[in-house]
């Protein structure tokens, strides 16, 4: 239980629990584009069409938002973080290079979004220190591309949960699924995945905490304005993780911010990479070494393809 006005970062981290889709939501008027990144956008009705997403207050794109007569919903794929980060920022440049069209009222519209709603302004509810906007979907489209997802300040990818699938009582149908190699892929991860969150806990560590310690570890006398990009969190949970880590004993932040870590931090980062490469080597010991060496090709052919490797 806790006190949201007494504790506002552990009330964000409450907040973080929940998980969203990232969006960046666009506007133009007077010839001036706007763009903020935003995952507050939610659906208000279905007859009629209205969403809503919340702007600050102090935001340097409010006084467009509020003259302009439409407002785009760009739904973001999972391929497009850094799309995500740049216009999680303020600055001019934030079009720069970007592919794009022009949509009702003059909303950009952004090339490769899973989604986007062309949306009239309705109406706006100033409460606290953000500004409610809905708007009225004139027209929308969608395809098949996989969705970006943030949950407890990083970005994450949406994947079908392993309760879903078929259990071992179920073997014709297990057989089946199995066939595919993506199945087979997403469940090893899975379970791979669980046993570093284990190896996690056991040194007091969740995931975000270990991300900032290996790139302290990687990068040695830098701040985190250097470091965040690196961790793929936003602003907000990197300063979290960095002030847990802190009192934890694990990190000092030093003169120019420049973050050390400490000779406890470096011991508990060791155990996870000791962890980590038992965990590999438990998981890994009945293939033999000649078949492993084709399934690494494997993978890292895929890794290879992959759109997140080409930005």
């Amino acid at each position: 239980m806790g006190d949201p006005l007494a504790d506002p970062r552990a009330f964000r981290r409450c907040l973080g629990q929940y998980a969203t889709g990232v969006t960046i939501v666009t506007a133009s008027a007077d010839g001036v584009m706007v763009g903020v990144t935003a995952n507050s956008f939610a659906s208000v009705s279905m007859t009629p069409p209205l969403v809503l997403w919340s702007l600050q207050n102090n935001s340097t794109s409010y006084d467009v938002f509020t003259r302009a007569t439409h407002f785009a919903i760009n739904i973001l794929a999972a391929d497009q973080i850094e799309l995500s980060q740049r216009f999680a920022k303020s600055g001019p440049e934030k079009f720069d290079g970007v592919t794009l069209s022009e949509g009702a009222g003059g909303a950009p519209i952004l090339d490769g979004a899973a989604a986007v709603l062309e949306c009239r302004r309705e109406v706006e509810h100033p409460t606290g220190d953000h500004l409610i906007m809905v708007g009225h979907v004139e027209r929308y489209r969608r395809s098949e591309t996989a969705a970006l997802v943030f949950e407890r300040g990083r970005y994450a990818a949406a994947v079908e949960h392993p309760a879903t699938r078929f259990k071992d009582d179920h073997p014709q149908s297990s057989t089946i699924l199995h066939r595919y190699f993506i199945v087979l892929l997403n469940r090893a991860y899975n379970r791979m995945r669980e046993a570093m969150a284990a190896a996690r806990a056991s040194e007091h560590l969740d995931l975000n905490e270990s991300r900032v310690l290996s790139a302290v570890s990687a990068y040695p006398s830098r701040s985190l304005d250097t470091l965040q990009p690196i961790t793929f969190l936003d602003r907000i949970a990197a300063e979290d993780a960095v002030a847990s880590l802190c009192a934890k004993g694990f990190l000092t932040v030093g003169q120019a911010a420049v973050l050390t870590m400490t000779p406890s931090g470096s011991q508990a980062l060791d155990a996870l990479y000791e962890a980590t490469l038992a965990i590999e080597g438990q998981l890994l010991s009945s293939i033999p070494e000649d078949e492993f060496a084709i399934t690494e090709r494997t993978l890292r052919a895929i890794v290879g393809a992959d759109v997140f490797t080409r930005q």
